[in-house]
């Protein structure tokens, strides 16, 4: 139970610490018009919040043990960003191009990256740091230790992919799926319940007992296409719902607060492709408060505990899952190869008998596990 206990807290901090950066990105999107006095006002703004976006990163990066290595690349990153606004030629179209790039963009390129080297199907689990150190201790022969040193230069770790980021954001969503797919670090937490859905992908309740998160584990409606659900209660106060495979990883916050009252923070880090794109004019989805210059959606709205379960669920509803987005995508100006993949994708999707060959269960000894990078 200690452990388990340990790991709610650190993901407690965590969902702390990116719901704060996600609202501070959704703060820091430009006006309008930058014209004058505004946009150097606005060139200040944007360099003086970087200093705390780090320190919150790299609180991110000590909470979870990730190393020098990953610390460092997130030191170069920002100093990137702060480099680029310094050079500014502080027109309106420039600076609006900062924000993108720097601060809210989420490149289908680092996407895909993301997807292919933090998704756990594909990045194996080697602390190549601990196997090196004991080869050495063990006093094995030189060629095999270099051999390993070889190996680690050559794998595609955390620190690696953050310096492939080209965002805040897009770090950020690094840290999420990271963090949220690290199947050892989910297996600490208790699991309550399970259930799959209709295309057999599991939703699991987790954490601490808790009204709320019960409720959203009683009433998830398995005919919802999506991926693997989460439901993870930290305390009495504080639930996290994380859903796979709808705006790529939409993830919703609750927080209880006084009376009656249910906070409730959401956050969709793609907004869509093709017909699926969210319309801003939908006034449908409660709370988004995203502008039309961000790439992704976070919205919050304050609801009656009584209707928090059934506004959740209507928030979920409305968000593209990902397969809506492959036909799409087949349709853009991407290679034949990429074409065949998208098509078979989708092909094999619309085969209502393939289920997912992996689940989140209390059985994962053949589960892949993430790589990571860590200093011991």
């Amino acid at each position: 139970m200690k452990d388990s206990n340990e790991t709610l807290n650190k993901f407690k901090h965590f969902f702390e610490i990116d719901m704060a950066l996600k609202q501070k990105l959704v703060n820091l999107a430009p006006a309008v018009d930058l014209s004058g006095d505004v946009a150097f006002k606005y060139a200040d703004k944007l360099y003086n919040s970087l200093s705390s976006i780090e320190r919150q990163l790299i609180d991110i990066a000590n909470t979870f043990d990730f190393g020098n290595d990953v610390k460092k690349a997130i030191q170069d990153s920002v100093e990137e960003y702060r480099n680029r606004i310094i050079k500014t030629d502080y027109s309106s179209a420039d600076l609006k191009r900062i924000y993108n790039e720097c601060f809210a963009m989420m490149s289908e390129k680092n996407l895909d990256l993301i997807r292919k080297n933090v998704f756990p199907y594909s990045m194996i689990y080697n602390d190549y740091d601990a196997t090196i150190q004991e080869l050495i201790d063990t006093g094995a022969e030189q060629w095999i230790i270099d051999e390993e040193i070889l190996a680690k230069k050559e794998a595609i770790t955390l620190d690696k992919i953050i310096n492939q980021c080209g965002s805040v954001n897009e770090i950020l969503h690094t840290f999420h799926d990271y963090i949220t797919y690290d199947v050892d670090l989910l297996r600490t937490i208790q699991t309550r319940k399970q259930k799959s859905n209709d295309e057999g992908y599991m939703i699991s309740l987790r954490g601490t007992e808790n009204a709320m998160a019960e409720q959203l584990f009683q009433k998830y409606d398995i005919s919802m296409s999506s991926g693997d659900v989460e439901v993870i209660s930290f305390d009495d106060n504080n639930t996290l719902l994380m859903c796979r495979d709808r705006g790529h990883a939409l993830t919703i916050e609750i927080q209880k607060k006084k009376d009656n009252e249910v906070g409730i923070y959401y956050f969709v880090p793609k907004m869509g492709a093709g017909d699926s794109v969210i319309d801003y004019s939908n006034t449908s989805l409660k709370g988004i408060s995203s502008k039309p210059e961000s790439t992704f959606i976070i919205g919050s709205f304050v609801s009656n505990k009584d209707l928090a379960v059934t506004e959740i669920m209507n928030i979920i509803k409305q968000i593209p899952n990902d397969k809506e987005m492959l036909p799409y995508l087949a349709t853009q100006n991407v290679s034949p190869e990429t074409k065949a993949l998208l098509e078979a994708g989708q092909a094999i999707l619309n085969q209502s008998e393939i289920s997912p060959d992996y689940s989140v269960d209390e059985n994962l000894e053949d589960y892949p596990k993430l790589e990571q990078s860590r200093t011991r």
